[in-house]
């Protein structure tokens, strides 16, 4: 993106939030980012984000905990991680997910770009 380099790793925040977006669109279930890099629902961990900023490009990496039952997960203390199954109690869609996050993510991005554009 044609920003000032100070702002790329935002990018985080931005994914995160498009990413709690499409998860209360398609499980039904209300998400909420942890700045900077993690998706929670009821307090527990079901997404991270991570971005990485260099030459003026930025990539990012994204875990969604879909389909993972009790017990699949290892003990954590702070956040104890869940995924969309336990919290929802149904099954969701992974292309529907992927497709609404990645609508989201572009709704999110040309909307931090307008506001960051550099010179």
């Amino acid at each position: 993106p044609q920003v000032p380099p100070a702002d790329l790793p935002d990018l985080s925040v931005v994914a995160g939030e498009a990413c709690a977006r499409a998860i209360t669109e398609v499980a039904g279930i209300d998400a909420r980012v942890k700045h900077p890099n993690d998706v929670l629902v009821n307090g527990r961990k079901v997404a991270g984000i991570l971005a990485e900023a260099r030459e003026g490009r930025v990539v990012l990496g994204l875990g969604i905990n879909v389909s993972q039952r009790e017990g699949d997960f290892p003990e954590r203390a702070e956040y104890p991680a869940t995924s969309l199954l336990l919290e929802s109690g149904q099954d969701v869609e992974r292309a529907e997910l992927l497709a609404a996050f990645l609508d989201q993510l572009e709704r999110g991005y040309d909307a931090w770009v307008t506001t960051h554009r550099s010179g």
